[in-house]
C-alpha cells in the first residue's frame, strides 16, 4: 500500500525541511504535492500555512513505497506531535489604530511594544514610556496625543491702539493616527499625520471677528478681503487708528538782527570766531526784539476700537518784560539801545557801556548792571564788575574781571583774576573735590552704623565712631585726609567768596577727618550723617547757582586764575602757570596753543594743542571720571587726573586720548 505523508510549515521550503528531518530521506528520494501554498494574509489576519504530502520513492526501483503499516495512525501522531512541540515567538501588530498580539507558542517569546512620541502607551492601566512585553491577554490602550486645534484666523490689536491685525491660515486641519503595522516580534509604534480640508473662512465671519475683538474704527474691508483670498498665515494690517496732531505752544520769536559790535580801531586786525563765542547781540531803540507767536490747537486721534486719544491743550507763552522792553500787540519792542537777553521767562534789554580808553584811576573800578566794552585795558589793582559780558581790547594785568554772563579777552591776561558767572565761578575749583569727599564720607557713615549693629547682634560692646573712622581712613580711604586739605586751603585763599557758615562745614568735615579720635565726642553715628546732610546741601546749592553758563575766551595769559561756570576757550599763543576751572569743557588751541605749568580743572572734556615741558614745572589736568582729555602733543612733566586716578607723563607723545575704562582704570592711547 502506497503511504502519503502530510507536513505543514510557515512556507513550502520549510515544510519539505520538516519532511526530510522527520522521514530521513532526502528530498530526491520524496515525491511531492504542494496541496496549499503559504499566505502571509494582511496585519496577520487571513495568514494560511503551506501544505505538503510526501510519498516515499525507491531509490532501487524508483517506483513509491507502499506503506506496510497502519500509516494513517502514524501521520496524524506525527503532525499532532510537531504542533505541539514547535517553538514560535509572539507577534504583535497594529490595524486600524488597534494593537493585536498573536501569543507565542511552545517556547517562543512574547512579543514586545515600543512606544514613540505623540501618542500615550497604557498596559493594564499603566503608563508605558519605554520596552514593553506584551501578552494577548493584556488590556492594551494606545492614545494618540491630539495636536493643537488649528485656528482659522486671529485677530490681534496693536499695544498703543492705533492698528489692527488679521490673519488668516490654510482651511486645513492636522489629523494624527496610529501607523498600522504588519505583526513582529517586536514592535515600534509610529505616529502618521494627515491634512484634512476644513471649511474655508468667509470675508464677513473675519469681518465679524473684528468686530466681536472691538474694532470699529479704520477698517478697510478691502484688505480683509485679500487677507481672506490669500489665506497664508502672514500677519495682515486690516485697520488703522488716527494718532493725535499735537498742538504747538505758544513762543517767542526772536527776530533781532544778530550784530557783532566791532572792536576799536586798534585792534581791527584782530580775527576772532565770534559765532563760536556766543557773540554780543545789539539791538537799537524801536527795534523788534521779538514777536508772540500763538498757540495752535492740535487735534484728537482715535484708537481702532474706538478710543478718543487726548491732544492736549496748547498755552501761550508766559513771559515778563524786563528792562528796556515794552510790549506792543504781538511784538516786544527795546526801549534802549543795548543786548536783548533772554533768561527764564525774563525779556530785557541790557545797557551797554562804552569805556573808549583804559580802566584806570582816572575811570575809577567799573561796576555796571549791563554789558561793558573797554576799547583799552585794565590797569594795576583795578576792577571790572557787570551783570552782563565784558569785552576786552587790550592788556588786563594786576586786575580783576567779574561778569555775570561772559568775558571776551583779545589781548594778555597777566597775573589777573578772571571770573564769568559771578562770584559762584571760583566755587568749580571746590566742587569736584566736594563730590569725592561726599562719597568717602557717605561710605564712613554706613559704617559707622553697620559695625555697631553687627556688634550689637553679636552681644559685644559698640566701638566707639571715632575708631571705625581711624581704620577706614588708614586701610581704604586714604586720599580722603589729602582732599580735605586741599579743600581747606583753597577756602583760605585769597578772594574766594564764601559765606562764614560754609566755611565752617569744610572746617569741620576738615577736623572729622584729621582728627577723628578727638572730633567725635558724643552723638557720633548723628555727628557722622549731620555732616553727610550739610555737604550734599551745599553741593546742590552750588550746581544750582552754577546753572547759569557763562563762557571765557582769551587768546594769552599768564600766572592768572581764570574761572568759568561755562566752558573756557583759549584761542592763541596759549597759558603759562595760569589756572584754568570750568564748569564744562576747556579748549587750549590756534597759535601754538600751549599750556604749560598751572593747573585745568574741567566738569567735561579738555583739549589741549600742546601740553607741558620737557623740563620745567609740573602741569596738571583734572577732569570728572566719564571725561577724556584730548591733546595733540605732550612735552613731559604733566600729570593727567581722571575722577581719583591719574597719570604721569614725563616722555614727549603725540596724539594722545586718556580716560577711564568701565574697571576705572586709566587708559591711553
Amino acid at each position: 500500500m502506497r503511504r502519503t505523508y502530510r507536513f505543514e510549515g510557515s512556507s513550502v521550503s520549510e515544510a519539505i525541511a520538516k519532511a526530510e528531518e522527520t522521514l530521513k530521506v532526502s528530498r530526491e528520494n520524496m515525491n511531492i504535492e504542494v496541496v496549499k501554498k503559504d499566505r502571509r494574509g494582511f496585519l496577520g489576519l487571513g495568514r494560511t500555512r503551506a501544505v505538503i504530502k510526501v510519498t516515499l520513492i525507491d531509490p532501487r526501483s524508483g517506483s513509491v513505497r507502499e506503506d506496510k503499516g497502519d500509516g494513517q495512525l502514524n501521520r496524524l501522531i506525527l503532525e499532532a506531535a510537531e504542533e505541539v512541540t514547535e517553538d514560535h515567538d509572539g507577534l504583535v501588530g497594529v490595524k486600524d489604530g488597534c494593537i493585536i498580539v498573536i501569543p507565542p507558542t511552545g517556547n517562543g517569546r512574547f512579543p514586545v511594544v515600543v512606544p514613540c512620541p505623540g501618542m500615550r502607551l497604557k498596559v493594564n492601566g499603566i503608563n508605558c514610556t519605554k520596552r514593553t512585553v506584551v501578552t494577548d491577554r493584556d488590556s492594551i490602550e494606545c492614545e494618540v496625543v491630539a495636536t493643537e486645534e488649528q485656528k482659522l484666523f486671529e485677530v490681534e490689536v496693536s499695544k498703543d491702539g492705533f492698528c489692527a491685525y488679521l490673519t488668516v491660515y490654510p482651511p486645513v486641519k492636522i489629523v494624527k493616527r496610529l501607523r498600522d503595522s504588519e505583526p513582529v516580534t517586536e514592535l515600534e509604534l509610529a505616529v502618521d499625520e494627515f491634512v484634512e480640508p476644513l471649511p474655508p473662512l468667509s470675508v464677513t465671519e473675519a469681518l465679524e471677528a473684528l468686530r466681536e475683538k472691538g474694532v470699529v474704527y479704520g477698517l478697510d474691508e478691502e484688505k480683509v478681503e485679500q487677507a481672506v483670498l490669500r489665506h497664508s498665515g502672514i500677519r495682515v494690517a486690516v485697520a488703522f487708528g488716527k494718532p493725535a496732531v499735537p498742538g504747538k505752544n505758544g513762543y517767542l520769536d526772536l527776530v533781532f538782527k544778530r550784530r557783532v559790535k566791532a572792536a576799536s580801531e586798534r585792534n581791527k586786525k584782530i580775527k576772532i570766531d565770534f559765532r563760536e563765542l556766543a557773540a554780543f547781540e545789539l539791538v537799537e531803540v524801536g527795534e523788534v526784539i521779538a514777536r508772540i507767536i500763538d498757540p495752535v490747537q492740535g487735534q484728537p486721534g482715535m484708537t481702532v476700537t474706538g478710543k478718543e486719544i487726548p491732544c492736549g491743550v496748547a498755552k501761550p507763552v508766559q513771559f515778563n518784560v524786563g528792562q528796556g522792553v515794552r510790549q506792543v500787540d504781538d511784538r516786544l519792542i527795546a526801549t534802549i539801545s543795548g543786548r536783548p537777553k533772554v533768561t527764564g521767562s525774563l525779556v530785557e534789554v541790557l545797557p551797554q557801556l562804552v569805556i573808549e580808553g583804559d580802566v584806570d584811576l582816572s575811570t575809577g573800578n567799573i561796576k555796571f548792571s549791563g554789558d561793558v566794552f573797554i576799547q583799552g585795558g585794565v590797569a594795576p589793582g583795578m576792577t571790572v564788575r557787570a551783570e552782563g559780558m565784558v569785552m576786552i581790547s587790550g592788556i588786563v594785568e594786576k586786575a580783576c574781571v567779574i561778569a555775570g554772563d561772559g568775558v571776551i579777552s583779545l589781548n594778555s591776561v597777566l597775573n589777573s583774576r578772571v571770573r564769568a558767572g559771578g562770584e559762584s565761578a571760583e566755587l568749580g575749583k571746590v566742587l569736584p573735590l566736594a563730590k569725592q569727599i561726599l562719597h568717602d564720607l557717605e561710605i564712613l557713615s554706613d559704617a559707622v552704623e553697620q559695625v555697631n549693629l553687627r556688634l550689637q547682634w553679636r552681644g559685644e560692646e559698640p566701638v566707639q565712631a571715632g575708631r571705625i573712622v581711624e581704620v577706614l581712613i588708614e586701610r581704604k580711604l586714604r586720599e580722603l585726609p589729602r582732599m580735605a586739605k586741599e579743600v581747606l586751603e583753597i577756602c583760605e585763599q585769597k578772594g574766594l567768596h564764601l559765606e562764614a557758615g560754609e566755611v565752617k562745614l569744610f572746617q569741620s568735615i576738615g577736623d572729622f577727618v584729621l582728627h577723628p579720635l578727638s572730633s567725635l565726642v558724643s552723638g557720633e553715628a548723628d555727628q557722622v550723617r549731620q555732616l553727610v546732610v550739610d555737604l550734599k546741601e551745599w553741593i546742590s546749592n552750588v550746581e544750582d547757582r552754577m546753572k547759569r553758563k557763562s563762557e571765557v575766551y582769551l587768546r594769552y595769559a599768564v600766572n592768572s586764575e581764570v574761572y568759568a561756570t561755562g566752558s573756557i576757550t583759549v584761542d592763541g599763543q596759549g597759558c603759562f602757570n595760569t589756572l584754568l576751572s570750568s564748569g564744562d569743557r576747556v579748549t587750549v588751541k590756534g597759535e601754538p596753543g600751549v599750556f604749560r605749568g598751572g593747573q585745568i580743572i574741567a566738569a567735561n572734556e579738555v583739549y589741549i594743542k600742546e601740553l607741558g615741558s620737557e623740563a620745567g614745572a609740573l602741569t596738571k589736568v583734572d577732569v570728572r571720571e566719564d571725561r577724556r582729555v584730548v591733546c595733540e602733543r605732550i612735552l613731559g612733566s604733566t600729570l593727567i587726573g581722571i575722577g581719583r586716578r591719574s597719570v604721569r607723563i614725563d616722555e614727549p607723545r603725540r596724539s594722545l586720548v586718556v580716560w577711564m575704562d568701565k574697571d576705572r582704570r586709566i587708559r591711553m592711547r
